[in-house]
């Protein structure tokens, strides 16, 4: 004998409801407790002595200027390959893809990326260098300048990357 599945949801609908219905004793409230409550104040105890920021370690201002080398070694890698990269662009421009002339512009795309790529991991360490002196509370001064350094130089990179897509794009 076959059970008409409307007979089943019945069932089962009427099943789960009644869970609904059950003793309100074996659940706790969730209404707020007493000592959820906020109480007191969040301000600093008057007296205390202001927090000191501590100067940036040595090891930390030598690790940012191997990065911002790093920085400006695949930058320039970069801008020496972009002439060489719109050209390849340029050229492929209109071709179908598979094409020869296609193809090696999207090599010479995929190359800038690259060197692109190089530049964000030394923007990624810096970030991360960033939250770790905050952390630590000593002077952040260096390491976000030498933040918007890289983020200055990616920003440049990613305007030429962008125009050439849209070159190659047409």
């Amino acid at each position: 004998m076959k059970i008409p599945s409307n007979l089943v949801a019945l069932v089962l609908g009427a099943t789960a409801i009644s869970g609904c219905a059950a003793s309100n004793s074996i659940y706790p409230s969730l209404s707020i407790r007493d000592f959820e409550r906020g109480q007191g104040s969040f301000d600093a105890p008057q007296g205390s002595a202001p927090i000191e920021i501590a100067p940036l370690p040595q090891d930390k201002a030598a690790r940012i200027v191997a990065l911002l080398e790093q920085l400006q070694a695949s930058h320039a890698r970069f801008m020496s390959e972009a002439p060489v990269a719109r050209n390849a662009v340029v050229s492929g421009a209109g071709s179908a893809a598979g094409e020869d002339r296609w193809a090696a512009a999207q090599v010479a795309l995929a190359s800038l990326d690259s060197e692109r790529s190089q530049a964000a991991v030394a923007l990624a360490d810096l970030d991360l260098m960033v939250a770790d002196t905050s952390l630590a509370v000593e002077r952040v001064d260096d390491v976000v300048a030498a933040r918007e350094v890289a983020l200055a130089r990616l920003r440049e990179q990613d305007a030429i990357l962008a125009e050439l897509r849209g070159v190659l794009d047409r």
